[in-house]
């Protein structure tokens, strides 16, 4: 099973995933707002940092690993090493369906709306990149996961 599959597994489909989400991962420049916002997302829904980091690399090209490695464990360390700081990073949590904040005593954030969800957001704000993105898609769930995640 792939590492995507897996994640998917862990959390839910790409169906149920923020569209920005979906879209950094296999299309944007790693940069740091992007990593921070994929980060926060796998982080609050329980994907641990090998996983992410291995699914993140494997999605958006090996060219930018070190990058990604550095970044996603940096923010992962600080989070699990100040677990009562609060208001650190707002994430979309999947089984509330709403924003809330890592670690924030004041979690939820129903007030923050997340419009575009899943693939069918894709095919209707960017139908540019449909087919892109869903090639890679199916290109990295077709891949056999590296054996220290097996």
């Amino acid at each position: 099973m792939s590492v995507l599959r897996h994640i998917e597994e862990i959390i839910g489909s790409l169906d149920r995933w923020p569209t920005y989400i979906i879209l950094h991962l296999f299309s944007s420049v790693p940069d740091d707002r992007v990593t921070q916002q994929i980060a926060a997302f796998l982080y609050g829904n329980g994907v641990c940092l090998e996983t992410e980091i291995e699914c993140y690399a494997e999605c958006r090209g090996r060219e930018h690993m070190e990058m990604i490695s550095e970044s996603i464990y940096s923010r992962y360390y600080k989070w699990k090493r100040n677990p009562m700081q609060s208001y650190q990073v707002e994430y979309y949590n999947i089984c509330a369906g709403h924003m809330q904040w890592i670690n924030g005593r004041d979690n939820e954030r129903p007030d923050v709306w997340v419009s575009d969800i899943g693939l069918a957001a894709v095919r209707r704000e960017y139908p540019e990149w449909e087919w892109a993105i869903r090639c890679a898609i199916e290109y990295i769930r077709a891949k056999s996961p590296p054996q220290c995640l097996v």
